[in-house]
């Protein structure tokens, strides 16, 4: 099945579109007339949201190639002008073998 979005009115600069149809979630840049596919459309129902970014980072994972795990503390200065946000992040490899692959 596929969901496209053929029109939008009052949407914020950079909007990300999400749709979660079932168990399937997709996640993009809100554009008109791009569709996003999902596997089934054996749903009753599906779930749209609608982000704005409230700040950015960039993140090195130096650390990480490095020793396999990585710590980092991340600080997003809000673009709407509210409250700076402050983030752990904690990097892991999901498969214990793949720091040595």
């Amino acid at each position: 099945m596929d969901i496209t979005v053929t029109d939008a009115t009052n949407v914020p600069d950079k909007a990300y579109l999400s749709i979660r149809v079932g168990e399937t979630r997709r996640q993009a840049p809100l554009r008109l007339n791009e569709p996003l596919r999902f596997p089934s459309d054996s749903q009753e129902s599906c779930k749209v949201d609608l982000f704005t970014q409230v700040g950015s980072s960039q993140v090195s994972l130096h650390q990480f190639r490095e020793a396999g795990e990585q710590k980092q503390s991340v600080t997003l200065h809000n673009l709407a002008g509210g409250p700076t946000v402050e983030l752990s992040l904690s990097f892991n490899h999901t498969d214990p073998q793949a720091k040595q692959k």
